[in-house]
């Protein structure tokens, strides 16, 4: 029997199925916490359960047009600029501020070697909308087409910031970097 699509488990859990909702949830549950603990440290548990919420609450706001995974990631980045939000740290023009501007991060302690350290510094430096789409097509998997649906933009500008973002980490981390 194949193994249900994302979806489907969805489908199932807003029907009541709490075995579909626990199985979804655990298919997406470290990424989506990673997501946020590199942004937020500790407070990563509380937006990653806020995001699932979330899910379940806008479940009607859900048009079909993406993947639910998209979707899902979109919802991340609202709890995220909520976040940022309630501690006053959010400027008026987030889409050019970096993590950098908005305080020290608890993650950059965890670093353990160096390469990652230089690469999460650099990563920091970017405006957070270039961040985000990096590390939701790459480190994530989304598509493009998936990362543009997650961020609420066309897929030209997700291309457009994924190469600006590659291009300013190569300027801060080098070309021998393999940037």
């Amino acid at each position: 029997m194949p193994e249900p699509t994302d979806h489907t488990l969805w489908l199932a859990w807003l029907d009541g199925d709490t075995d579909a909702g626990e199985a979804f949830v655990q298919r997406h549950f470290l990424s989506v916490h990673r997501f946020f603990s590199r942004k937020v440290g500790p407070a990563a548990d509380e937006l990653t359960q806020r995001t699932f919420l979330g899910l379940i609450e806008g479940s009607a706001a859900f048009e079909g047009r993406s993947s639910i995974r998209s979707y899902l990631y979109g919802i991340a980045r609202i709890q995220l600029l909520r976040h940022f939000e309630g501690r006053g740290l959010l400027p008026e023009n987030a889409a050019s501020t970096s993590l950098a501007d908005l305080g020290p991060s608890p993650s950059r302690v965890v670093a353990q070697r160096e390469g990652r350290e230089r690469l999460h510094e650099a990563m920091m430096q970017l405006p957070l909308d270039h961040q985000l789409s990096l590390e939701l097509h790459y480190w994530e998997g989304l598509s493009v087409q998936e990362t543009a649906e997650a961020l609420g933009v066309a897929p030209g500008t997700i291309k457009s910031r994924l190469a600006r973002a590659r291009e300013r980490l190569r300027e801060t981390l080098g070309d021998d970097d393999g940037f």
